[in-house]
């Protein structure tokens, strides 16, 4: 009894000198929390607002969690060597495609199916308030016939990006940005990275990017020469194309923002130049009225283009509406509708070209997955559907009805392969429609998985342009898997 005794007086003994510690944290506390608050009504209006401020957002739950990828993924990022920090990541890509029938241009098609590997390694190095430097190495190849297309797809073992990062420049949000890097703006309909193609697309650049103190405007300068895949040998810049631009963005009158741009592109083509200014803007906002999103941008240009035997006078014009609504499920249920136009070249006799130069765009983003089109000598409108039935999942449908818009000049594709032409412009205008469905699932932070399905049914102009016996139809399906960490 006498040890049970005094095990309690310890116990409770401790228990009062808890208490009594306690209770001098808190008085503590509370004489900090009058000296806050001189007012009690100010600590009452901070619980109020304090208890009407919503909880925080959860991320969304992962369809199947690989802990390992996280916890590794984690380790590799900042890691600490003095004041700098160091950043490490891996990506791998494999897309299987199966086609059916594809246009390769002069009346040339193909059957087949093909695997494509992209493995990626890079490295961001943040060693100072005013420096970083970032790499990134790449090796692309196939597997499988993909006939006239294999070197398109491939990129052996070769730099991708590498650049350096000089920021904060005269005390001002401003960094120039030196070396190997891609070239991103707007919607990618003019100038864009092109990452569905194996290799991607990157520029040799100098590039300028500013930020208004009030964030209110950012605005990119560059001077840039694209670089060539070379399927074996290291990549090198064009020999002589050349590719400048100014472009700004400003989103002071929320939630719709603003963009000016322009571009300059000049290349050699057979011993002439080839100079053509490009002046557009793009406006665009979402949540207007609770689910309304639009999207409009136009662009004109001028210059000179060598044709044949001829330098001709360079005068085109582009243009793209697109409006959506979301609805208010869980699900996001959107519908869509758009417009593109693209001029076409009139007359090829009257000194003067009228088909617009679609630069350097991403264009598989925008007129149909079996990449038939490019934004030039087109008219096309688009309806289309998205949802999230499932957290992490996206599934979507569009159909697409394209036109020339001018019949004497050629239909091109996503790459600007002319695929047909009819001078005489009896084809008529009438391309085709295209159908693609497809499904997205972010199956974790780590995994995405993408399946589609694009079929494509020729109109007049394609039925008048193929060599009897190959087709009108084309079907093109593919299964795609993006791990990184």
């Amino acid at each position: 009894m006498h040890r049970v005794g005094s095990c309690t007086f310890r116990t409770l003994r401790g228990s009062l000198l808890l208490t009594a510690a306690l209770s001098l944290l808190a008085a503590r506390a509370g004489e900090a929390h009058k000296e806050a608050y001189a007012d009690p009504k100010e600590a009452k209006q901070e619980l109020r607002d304090r208890l009407k401020a919503p909880p925080a957002p959860k991320p969304p739950p992962e369809l199947v969690p690989m802990p390992a990828l996280t916890w590794a993924s984690e380790k590799l990022k900042k890691l600490p060597l003095g004041s700098a920090r160091f950043s490490f990541g891996i990506e791998h890509r494999t897309r299987v495609e199966v086609w059916d029938n594809k246009f390769l241009g002069a009346g040339a098609t193909i059957t087949n199916g093909f695997t494509l590997f992209r493995h990626r390694v890079w490295m961001d190095a943040d060693l100072h308030e005013h420096f970083r430097v970032f790499g990134m190495f790449q090796d692309a190849h196939k597997d499988g016939d993909i006939a006239p297309q294999a070197r398109a797809h491939e990129d052996r073992a070769d730099l991708l990006e590498g650049y350096l990062d000089l920021r904060k420049l005269f005390g001002q949000d401003l960094t120039l940005r030196v070396g190997r890097q891609p070239l991103v703006y707007g919607r990618q309909r003019l100038v864009g990275a092109f990452e569905w193609s194996n290799p991607g697309r990157r520029f040799d650049a100098l590039k300028l990017m500013w930020k208004s103190p009030d964030q209110a405007w950012t605005a990119d300068a560059f001077a840039s020469k694209v670089v060539e895949i070379d399927a074996i040998h290291p990549d090198e810049m064009h020999s002589s194309e050349e590719f400048y631009g100014l472009y700004a963005t400003n989103a002071s009158l929320k939630p719709h923002r603003f963009d000016l741009y322009a571009l300059y592109r000049s290349n050699e083509i057979k011993e002439r130049d080839q100079e053509i200014v490009t002046l557009g803007f793009r406006a665009y906002g979402k949540g207007i009225f609770g689910g309304l999103d639009y999207e409009v941008e136009a662009a004109g240009q001028f210059g000179k283009t060598p044709v044949g035997a001829d330098e001709l006078d360079h005068r085109a014009a582009a243009a793209h509406a697109e409006v959506g609504w979301t609805f208010a499920p869980a699900w996001k249920p959107r519908i869509m509708a758009e417009f593109n136009y693209a001029s076409g070249d009139k007359d090829p006799t009257d000194g003067e070209n009228q088909t617009f130069n679609n630069l350097f765009p991403t264009n598989h983003l925008h007129y149909g997955y079996a990449d038939f089109f490019n934004w030039s000598n087109q008219i096309s409108v688009a309806a289309g559907f998205e949802a999230q039935p499932l957290s992490g999942m996206t599934v979507w449908s569009k159909a697409y009805w394209f036109r020339l818009a001018e019949e004497k000049d050629a239909w091109r594709n996503a790459g600007g392969v002319v695929l047909a032409r009819d001078t005489t412009g009896r084809a008529g205008r009438e391309v085709g429609f295209e159908f693609d469905v497809g499904t997205t699932v972010n199956v974790n932070r780590h995994l995405n998985v993408d399946l589609g399905y694009a079929l494509f049914d020729g109109g007049e102009f394609t039925g008048a342009r193929r060599p009897p016996g190959q087709g009108e139809t084309a079907q093109f399906f593919w299964a795609q898997a993006v791990l990184k960490f």
